[in-house]
């Protein structure tokens, strides 16, 4: 009989500009950079070196989901800064008053950061499933926030925006007997591990 080695998957949560932090994480991993690694989104804003981690992951291929950071850099084409008194000159829209001005100084130009929406941040999908199960036999699905509550319509505002793991009642995310969801999105003071989820933003 052959037997199969089923590779583990890192899972990363909201790295936010920190190039130096991942790397020390990935460090951690026994296959170091060449893991099987994937992330929630949100790579970009805040911290010093959102290009660096960009293209960290796009060296790398690893697997990456949008996050909301991703979609405000979108949404503003860039740009963190209201058009209306001129590039660098006017008060911050939503994408800059989140981190989007530490962004685009990563990248020292806005012709390269447009080019990484183009072609890197467009083409994020919202989730990832992987051909993997846990022990309770449910396929692992990663999305930025989480996606539980949102399986029959896969609106990409209630999966990359919600709060829901913050809502107290334990009943509120519902149960899928198919998927097991691990994302990231909101801060919690530690890991929550369940049957239905693993939220892993601390």
């Amino acid at each position: 009989k052959r037997k199969f080695i089923v590779e583990n998957i890192y899972i990363i949560s909201d790295v936010h500009g920190c190039y130096k932090t991942l790397l020390a994480l990935i460090d951690q991993f026994p296959n170091k950079q060449n893991s099987k690694i994937c992330f929630v989104g949100d790579l970009i804003d805040r911290g010093p070196d959102s290009k660096k981690v960009v293209d960290l992951v796009k060296t790398y291929n690893y697997d990456c989901v949008l996050g909301n950071h991703e979609l405000m850099c979108i949404d503003a084409n860039g740009n963190p800064y209201n058009m209306s008194g001129g590039y660098g000159q006017s008060t911050l829209n939503i994408f800059g008053g989140n981190g989007g001005v530490a962004t685009l100084e990563s990248y020292g130009d806005i012709g390269l950061l447009q080019k990484d929406i183009d072609e890197f941040f467009i083409g994020l999908p919202i989730y990832k499933l992987y051909d993997v199960k846990n022990k309770d036999g449910k396929q692992l699905l990663v999305s930025h926030s989480c996606i539980l509550n949102y399986l029959k319509d896969l609106d990409a505002d209630d999966i990359l925006w919600n709060r829901d793991v913050l809502i107290n009642n334990k009943n509120y995310i519902k149960e899928s007997p198919i998927y097991f969801n691990v994302f990231g999105h909101t801060i919690t003071s530690e890991v929550i591990i369940n049957n239905k989820f693993a939220s892993i933003e601390t």
